[in-house]
């Protein structure tokens, strides 16, 4: 799984499942109460603050757990972007 990821509120991202092999079902939890089970599901974020997203993937072999930490910041009053923002790279999850 692809290390912390940094956002400024309300931040999308489109998480990507980088497991190898054939899964039947996948559960996402994003760590703000939302869930999906698509496999390449679409997530805003709308408060700032840290968020530890969890995927879940099954099959007929089992199930296996990845988590990463999103942190959403405030929009900064400046020029609109958080310094620290991670310029909306996508997380990757393996």
């Amino acid at each position: 799984m692809a290390g912390q990821q940094t956002l400024t509120a309300p931040a999308t991202v489109v998480f990507t499942d980088a497991s190898i092999g054939e899964a039947l079902i996948y559960s996402w939890k994003f760590g703000d109460g939302k869930n999906a089970e698509s496999i390449n599901p679409r997530h805003t974020f709308q408060q700032p603050g840290t968020y530890t997203v969890e995927l879940t993937v099954t099959n007929e072999d089992g199930s296996d757990t990845a988590t990463a930490d999103i942190v959403v910041y405030q929009k900064s009053s400046g020029n609109g972007k958080d310094p620290d923002a991670d310029n909306g790279k996508p997380p990757v999850l393996d």
